[in-house]
């Protein structure tokens, strides 16, 4: 896995990234002939969110780059700082791509790593092609999720008072996060657990706890949302896309972002996946994956063609956590 050392305004960083081409699942390079995409992942999780888009040939025509955000993954980084924000968030991303010599990038972000890819295309309108926004935190956040986060913090922080840490409590921290995101819980969601819970362990204990309150809880309890006259400075065309089951944020919320973006003067559409829940990318890839590369091709007309078959550079870490190939298929 490749690294990407960068040193900003938040510290310094070694983002650990992957790269997926349409013939390679683990490149080290990207194909400079193709377009290339940039994921921004969600919170607690890493680039084996994505599993869904970079196991699907439609996807994979193009370059697909996804890096591990700051305490996420393995990329390793200073102590989150007190006040990191989307400005913060934004130099992260774009220092990223300078270090990686990434293209401007057609951008695919999720939850968390939406306030990453806005603040991206504010600060550096001319390396985004695209956004493809999921899940979108527009807005300041509902209070009762803000309550959830806080909640999950302190029975996060409360199973370090015991030697060893707490395994229920831990897990208690897990499952609160998990119901923000998912309805159901098919077998890639219990393999992407199984990965993910060990790096958290890793990364959030005690010597770190003000690292873990500044990224997993200030940031989004701080953000108010986006400003008229930044949403301005956007130059590419946006999608929106929204689980009609997201019991985190109301289609009234992602609606006004809408409404905002369009009067800032972003040309911007918006589509409600039928039955999804807040994380659609994980449990509803075939109806996103659609969406995204149809948007694509409005922007940048035909596309590449696609493979016949590609392999995630995932899947064999996922089946050791557990996921059964057929399940990789799953409608829920």
């Amino acid at each position: 896995m490749p690294v990407a050392s960068v040193d900003t305004s938040a510290g310094h960083a070694d983002f650990a990234y992957t790269i997926s081409t349409p013939t390679e699942a683990t490149a080290r390079v990207i194909d400079e002939s193709l377009p290339t995409v940039l994921f921004l992942h969600g919170l607690f999780g890493d680039g084996t969110l994505f599993h869904g888009q970079f196991s699907d040939p439609s996807v994979r025509r193009f370059n697909c780059v996804v890096l591990d955000l700051r305490d996420h993954g393995k990329t390793k980084n200073d102590k989150i700082p007190k006040g990191y924000g989307p400005q913060q968030a934004g130099e992260d991303i774009s220092a990223f791509m300078d270090a990686a010599a990434l293209p401007p990038c057609h951008v695919l972000a999720a939850g968390f790593g939406t306030i990453f890819a806005v603040a991206l295309a504010v600060l550096h309108p001319e390396k985004v092609k695209s956004l493809t926004l999921l899940s979108t935190i527009a807005h300041a956040e509902p209070e009762f999720v803000i309550d959830g986060r806080r909640e999950i913090a302190v029975i996060w922080k409360s199973a370090y008072e015991h030697n060893p840490p707490d395994d229920t409590a831990l897990r208690d921290a897990v499952f609160g996060a998990r119901q923000l995101g998912f309805n159901k819980t098919p077998s890639l969601l219990s393999a992407l657990t199984s990965h993910s819970l060990p790096i958290c362990f890793e990364t959030w204990h005690p010597e770190r706890f003000d690292s873990y309150e500044h990224i997993t809880l200030d940031f989004l309890a701080d953000f108010k949302g986006w400003t008229d006259e930044e949403l301005r400075r956007i130059k590419c065309p946006v999608q929106l896309g929204q689980g009609a089951d997201d019991i985190a944020y109301s289609t009234e919320y992602i609606t006004s972002f809408k409404d905002q973006l369009t009067a800032a003067g972003v040309d911007v559409r918006l589509e409600i996946v039928p039955g999804a829940p807040n994380s659609l990318w994980v449990t509803h890839s075939k109806e996103v994956n659609e969406m995204f590369t149809s948007f694509v091709k409005e922007v940048d007309g035909d596309l590449p063609a696609a493979p016949k078959k590609v392999v995630s550079p995932w899947k064999e870490l996922l089946a050791s956590h557990g996921l059964v190939p057929s399940d990789e298929e799953e409608e829920l």
